[in-house]
């Protein structure tokens, strides 16, 4: 029946397809400046081709295109003024006029771009858009018939650096042609994907891109290809050439059966008319509904390292989003490049970022977010519907192989099929070390506030912050279904209120502390790459933990040669060399007993707590 419908469209209009007035159409195909384009800048300019990424700014693969790329020009490029210019247009006779083209700009370290009209050869140039930042390629439209009627019309993409050693932007298939009368596109569907069974609006976003001002439209949805249609004819619109308009359809669509339906929208009639082109007239989405609404927790993995000086932001965000949202926010911090980095997950994550500090939230959209706007993106996710509840369960922890085995479950709350993954994660607080590698680079030091809920101000600490002042929190130690979730974890056909369960090992090194690690577990979409749901629970089972926690432990191990013994008030401590010789015995000790070793060499010592008769042997690590 779907395929019988799309064929009833396609033929009724058939007849109402007209063809653009192309102006200028530029693919950079040549791999160089193209005849009649120019450019002006103060430094490295504009290049071409199929691989311009550098270190710190990786561009999606599009054929060849123009990249602007300040960072691989190095930090004493000046970019502020990287024109790339179009040829001359004469618009006398057109009446209205588009550009379309391709756009690759994350906004990283300080890079913006805008999109530029002379009328007066280059000598002064008019704003006629800022390019908002994006993690992918993105098609942008823009109007540029204010400019219709004129002769000698320049269009300037501008990149500019903004005096800091930006990232980019590249730019690909422009395209500006004359638009036809009447054409009206659909943009989206934006009813979220899952939720509650019931009566359900449609909500979506049409584009005009006809030369006309949109004033009325018809917009028409049918489900499962479906030949009941609904059509919702909205009057008194007033959206210019390129103008967006959301809109709610007035007929609601019954979802009370808790399932997927695969929704389809179109426009149609434009001010009454016959629209012009056809091919952007639809969209389709598949949308569930539920049976229960589980509690939905985000996930947010932040990328940093010690090496990085504006890092901090993101120890400060991952530290204030675990106080004011304990009970729906999990972050984890993916270290880069220092001794807490896990190869896997950090070389996963540093597929979506362009620098540090970054992150993701749920990885949404596939898209990066400082850590600075965690807690915006974590308010834009935190009431979203989630078709899965996650739990962890059977925890087992083996004392002697230092082993924990658990099941990560997931429990969906519809019938539905797709592809998704149960994930597990290792973390760990707490985390510290003694060598200049651990020492955290803070360029906040005496030159900008950065506070955190303590009232703590990165602006009066160094640069870098010493290794024995860093105490490092949420660390990832593992990811044990990689970066996409572990296949075959949860079937394709998923039936409401099924757990599906996966069975998970991880042997925790001597140099982590079991007492301070977390497991978290998460269900993550692989169609739109997103975490659906996660949670969160200590390593340990209680009664592991119980014992655990009476143990003495030895905090910084290794030590540069000072270090405390916890949990032992009353014993009696004796520190011994490899030699077998005792150096040092204290009775009666403090619960935080402090013991320097810092007149001794290098080396290996063996620390013996005694307390009721019980004797605890631990190993210290003295590195200077």
């Amino acid at each position: 029946m779907k395929k019988f419908y799309l064929l009833l469209m396609a033929v009724s209009f058939s007849l109402a397809v007209f063809s653009q007035t192309n102006i200028l159409t530029e693919d950079f195909e040549g791999g160089s400046l193209p005849t009649g384009w120019t450019q002006t800048s103060n430094g490295a300019g504009w290049d071409f081709g199929s691989n311009l990424s550098s270190t710190y700014w990786s561009i999606p693969s599009h054929t060849v295109y123009a990249a602007s790329n300040d960072d691989a020009a190095g930090s004493s490029n000046d970019g502020s003024v990287d024109y790339l210019i179009t040829p001359p247009l004469d618009l006398t006779t057109y009446s209205s006029v588009i550009l379309e083209f391709a756009s690759f700009m994350t906004g990283a370290y300080s890079q913006t771009a805008s999109v530029e009209v002379s009328t007066n050869g280059g000598s002064t140039w008019t704003i006629i858009q800022n390019v908002n930042a994006e993690t992918n390629w993105t098609t942008l439209t823009f109007s540029l018939s204010a400019y219709a009627g004129q002769s000698n019309v320049l269009v300037g993409f501008h990149a500019n650096d903004n005096g800091e050693w930006a990232s980019g932007w590249a730019i690909d298939d422009v395209h500006i042609f004359e638009p036809i009368a009447y054409d009206a596109a659909i943009v989206s569907i934006n009813t979220a994907p899952f939720v509650s069974a019931g009566s359900i609006s449609l909500e979506g976003t049409l584009q005009n891109m006809g030369a006309n001002t949109l004033t009325s439209i018809d917009v028409i949805w049918s489900i499962d290809g479906g030949t009941t249609i609904h059509t919702d004819n909205l009057t008194g619109l007033n959206v210019p050439t390129t103008g967006t308009y959301d809109f709610i359809h007035s007929v609601q669509v019954d979802m009370s059966v808790t399932q997927s339906y695969d929704v389809m929208m179109w426009v149609a009639n434009p001010n009454g008319q016959p629209d012009g082109d056809t091919s952007n007239d639809q969209v389709t989405k598949l949308i569930s509904s539920l049976s229960q609404l589980p509690q939905k927790i985000v996930v947010g993995e932040e990328a940093g390292g010690t090496w990085c000086g504006w890092c901090p932001r993101g120890l400060v965000a991952l530290k204030d989003m675990a106080h004011y949202y304990p009970d729906t926010w999990i972050g984890i911090s993916v270290h880069n490049g220092d001794p807490m980095t896990n190869s896997t997950y950090d070389g996963a994550l540093a597929n979506y970022i362009s620098g540090y500090p970054s992150g993701m939230v749920d990885r949404s959209g596939g898209e990066e977010v400082d850590p600075g706007n965690f807690e915006t993106a974590y308010q834009n996710r935190k009431d979203m519907v989630t078709p899965v509840s996650v739990d962890i369960t059977n925890i087992s922890w083996n004392s002697t192989s230092r082993e924990v085995t658990f099941d990560v479950v997931g429990t969906f709350y519809t019938n539905t099929t797709g592809d998704f993954r149960l994930n597990a994660v290792i973390l760990e607080d707490g985390v510290s070390g003694t060598t200049s590698s651990w020492a955290q680079a803070n360029y906040y030091a005496s030159n900008i506030d950065l506070i955190d809920w303590e009232g703590n101000n990165w602006r009066n600490y160094p640069n870098p912050v010493p290794a024995s002042q860093m105490v490092y929190d949420h660390v990832a130690r593992e990811i044990l279904g990689g970066w996409s979730g572990t296949t075959g974890s949860i079937p394709s056909t998923i039936v409401d209120g099924t757990p599906h369960s996966y069975t998970y090992s991880y042997t925790v090194p001597t140099s982590s502390d079991e007492t301070k690690m977390h497991i978290v577990g998460m269900v993550i979409d692989q169609t739109s790459r997103e975490i659906l749901n996660a949670f969160k629970t200590e390593l340990l089972p209680t009664s592991a933990r119980v014992i655990a926690e009476k143990e003495p432990k030895l905090y910084p191990n290794p030590t540069n040669g000072i270090f405390r013994v916890v949990n032992l008030a009353g014993a009696t401590i004796e520190v011994w060399n490899m030699l077998g010789q005792k150096i040092m015995t204290i009775d009666n000790a403090n619960n935080l007993e402090k013991i320097d070793l810092s007149d001794k060499t290098s080396g290996t010592y063996i620390v013996r707590v005694i307390s009721n008769n019980n004797i605890t042997t631990k190993k210290i690590n003295l590195i200077k």
